[in-house]
């Protein structure tokens, strides 16, 4: 890896720990949070309540999370597990709610909450696309309700989830969700980091058919949707859509597997879709949303 690529992974981690994200959405978009919400509940609210998290820096709990009872399981529900790095956790720059109250959960810890952001079971503590998604699959008539169980771990490298301790983090939440559900879907939403690595395309491929084999039991074929994702803060260096970590992406793609192409955020958006040239802005959260409602609402 090249000194500058280092550096910049560096310095975009630390940006993301001390610095909120700058561009917020209209905050009536899909139950987009508008941020004069949080400055009033700030200055004239309760004293702010402890913010806990895992020993993996994931949200374990967070103010003002109210607990509903989990949606029943069935046909009409969708049961999505996400997994990944910071675009896949609470890392956007625009906060957001359930507008279908308890009907749209996040569970974490065997427990389920009313959607909203942050997410339980993700680092950060901004905003993220699955929220708005999950409204949108309601309001589209696929779904009459939708369980989100995140686990997504910013800076997170492929390797950290079939090696590492994150390996642990993946099959915890998943025998957690199984206890209540059988997941429609696996959402894989990382790379970015592993461009930054310099992983090479074979590497990537074996441990994303590791990951694949990791979230399904013996005989079983759930779907899972693998994110073209590999850009962030580096589009003036030597980055392309076309790279060894994108293509190991594309090729593990195998429909007959019941393993399909996600939402492309590496092509569809633009750099003002991104606050930072990494993360997502309002409008690259409506990108996405809008992108994983149509691959969703097919299956």
């Amino acid at each position: 890896m090249t000194r500058l690529k280092w550096f910049l992974l560096f310095a975009g981690g630390i940006a993301c720990a001390i610095a909120p994200p700058l561009i917020l959405g209209p905050p009536w978009a899909h139950g987009a949070i508008s941020p004069m919400q949080e400055i009033m509940a700030a200055r004239f609210g309760a004293k702010p309540k402890a913010i806990r998290y895992d020993s993996d820096k994931r949200l374990a709990s967070f103010p003002d999370k109210l607990p509903v009872a989990c949606p029943a399981a069935g046909p009409r529900t969708a049961v999505l597990l996400i997994a990944g790095q910071s675009n896949a956790a609470n890392s956007a720059g625009q906060k957001y709610r359930s507008t279908h109250g308890a009907d749209i959960a996040n569970f974490f810890d065997g427990k389920c909450y009313k959607a909203q952001s942050p997410l339980l079971g993700s680092t950060g503590e901004w905003g993220e696309p699955w929220t708005p998604m999950a409204n949108r699959l309601i309001e589209s008539g696929a779904y009459d309700r939708v369980v989100l169980a995140p686990v997504a771990v910013g800076g997170s490298s492929i390797d950290m989830w079939t090696k590492g301790k994150l390996r642990g983090a993946m099959i915890e939440t998943l025998t957690s969700l199984e206890r209540f559900y059988q997941p429609t879907a696996v959402i894989w939403y990382q790379g970015e980091a592993d461009f930054m690595l310099d992983t090479s395309e074979q590497t990537y491929r074996d441990q994303m058919k590791a990951i694949i084999s990791l979230v399904r039991k013996p005989g079983q074929t759930i779907p899972v949707y693998v994110t073209s994702a590999t850009r962030c803060a580096n589009s003036a260096l030597d980055w392309t859509p076309d790279n060894p970590v994108s293509r190991a992406q594309r090729s593990v793609v195998d429909p007959s597997d019941n393993v399909f192409s996600g939402a492309d955020p590496d092509g569809l958006l633009s750099g003002l879709d991104r606050y930072d040239d990494c993360h997502l802005s309002a409008s690259g959260v409506d990108k996405l949303a809008d992108a994983w409602v149509k691959l969703l609402a097919q299956r």
